[in-house]
Formats: C-alpha cells, sequence, structure tokens
C-alpha cells in the first residue's frame, strides 16, 4: 500500500509507458510447453489463460559456480501466441548486457532433443507496461496469501480470472514514469534491481509476485529454493523507502513531470 502522502505521484487516469529494454524470444513446438516447464519457476500448464510471471534460476555445480546455484538469472513473463495456426510462447525479459548469460543461448542450451525452436523475435515487437484502465483496478482488491515457516509467501489465485486487460484509452508517458510506478508499489524488475547470479528469488520477492511455485516437480535452480522453503529464513526483502531529514516528515508530493516536488514538514 503507498503511504498517503506519496499518493501524488501515482496516475489514477489510463497510462501506457515503452519499455524499450525489454527483449522478446519465441518458443514454438508441439514440446514447448513440457520444455519450459523444466526451466522456468512455475509450472506451465496448458491452456494458460493470460500472462505468466516467471523465473530462470541458476542451477550449475562446480567449485565457484556452486555458490550461485538458485541465484536468478532472469525474471520474464510469459505470453501464450500462435503463429501460422501453430501454439507456443513468448518470453518478454530484460535484454541489457548483464552477468548472466544471454537468454537465447541459455534456452538453446537447454533444447537438446526437444521438439522446440527458440529464436529473438525482438525486432518484431515492442513492449509497454499499461496501468490505471478500469480492468486493472480489478487486481488492485485485498489478496489472499499462503504464508511458510521461513517468511516465503505465494499469492493465492483464482483460476476462474482472466488477465485483466484494460480497454481505455490512455496517456501516453516516459520510461521513468513507468520505474517510478513500479518503485511506489516496491516491484523490483529487471538486472539492475535483481541483479543476476546475485540475487535470490524469495529475497527480490519473486515469490509475492508469483514468479515461485514451490509444489511443482523438477526444474532448473529448484533444489535450493525448496530447501530455503522449508527449512530457511527469509532475512532480506525488497522495500521502497523515503529519505527525509531526521526532524522533517514527507506532507506531500507533487509530480508534474519531468519534475518531482516533494513538500516537508517540520516534525513534532
Amino acid at each position: 500500500m503507498v503511504p498517503p502522502a506519496l499518493r501524488g505521484l501515482l496516475r489514477s487516469t489510463p497510462t501506457i509507458a515503452p519499455i524499450p529494454h525489454r527483449g522478446i524470444l519465441s518458443v514454438f513446438g508441439p514440446q514447448a510447453s513440457e520444455f519450459l516447464n523444466g526451466l522456468l519457476a512455475t509450472s506451465i500448464r496448458e491452456p494458460i489463460k493470460g500472462p505468466i510471471f516467471s523465473t530462470f534460476l541458476h542451477a550449475q555445480a562446480g567449485g565457484f559456480i556452486f555458490k550461485r546455484c538458485g541465484r536468478v538469472l532472469y525474471d520474464v513473463f510469459l505470453y501464450s501466441a500462435d503463429s501460422n495456426g501453430k501454439r507456443g510462447y513468448l518470453l518478454e525479459y530484460d535484454a541489457r548486457p548483464s552477468e548472466a548469460p544471454p537468454l537465447l543461448s541459455y534456452i538453446k542450451r537447454h533444447v537438446l532433443r526437444s521438439k522446440v525452436k527458440v529464436r529473438d523475435v525482438s525486432g518484431e515487437y515492442d513492449v509497454w507496461a499499461a496501468w490505471g484502465a478500469p480492468g486493472d483496478r480489478l487486481w488492485e482488491s485485498k489478496r489472499n496469501w499462503d504464508w511458510a515457516r521461513s517468511g516465503a509467501v505465494e499469492p493465492v489465485w483464482d483460476t476462474s480470472e482472466m488477465w485483466p486487460w484494460g480497454t481505455a484509452s490512455h496517456d501516453l508517458v516516459t520510461e521513468e514514469s513507468y520505474a517510478l510506478h513500479r518503485i511506489l508499489h516496491g516491484v523490483p524488475e529487471g538486472s539492475t534491481e535483481i541483479v543476476p547470479m546475485q540475487a535470490f528469488p524469495m529475497d527480490s520477492n519473486l515469490d509475492v509476485m508469483g514468479g515461485l511455485d514451490f509444489r511443482k516437480g523438477c526444474y532448473v535452480g529448484q533444489e535450493l529454493t525448496v530447501r530455503t522453503y522449508h527449512t530457511g529464513v527469509i532475512r532480506k526483502r525488497i522495500l521502497p523507502v523515503v529519505i527525509h531529514p531526521q526532524d522533517q516528515y514527507v506532507l506531500f508530493v507533487i509530480l508534474v513531470e519531468p519534475v518531482l516536488t516533494i513538500f516537508l514538514a517540520q516534525g513534532y
């Protein structure tokens, strides 16, 4: 929940912003669902009813690399797609260079004999973020949560609900406005906030955002993730903070793009 003093930063009207650093990979073939189910940290069941938020985790033993097992490689959105009558998936991810291996080569490394075809289609799509439409607000209601003793937490989804795509016309804003919208809600994204090969998924709130499935079968990076869920303790979380002088508190905030003005009042 965004504090009242900061709600002036939130756009309440339908809004859309470009996200140029996001790339798109296509995964098509008769075994696409089975193939991705073995790589992603969430279950891929046909047919998927809407976009799925998920995670690629690192799992490679041997020397120093072993210490990085179970850490995040990429946080992704998975969309079902149809091309010339063939069913498959589109993977949206942060395409900026990082310590993680390029996602295209990483996925192809696991294809082996699977009947799938993976290719980069970023040049065929532009990625945008939309929020504030009436359909989007349906998801702002109170949530139910499934807590583990370790501190891991999962949202309880109503699987009968379809993804709430908005249909209203949208105001066009900048990528920075989208980043501010995410930060105010405490939503990390991409390699600058979820550092590849270093960040643990629960420390990065990926469990809260539905990017982990603690009850599915084997997948890459499962061992440490499930062990932490059952026997570990979550000691870190990503949270938004407001920094201000010690003797002052935030009274209210006004955003007139691209200028942000924070009004402070003396503390008592």
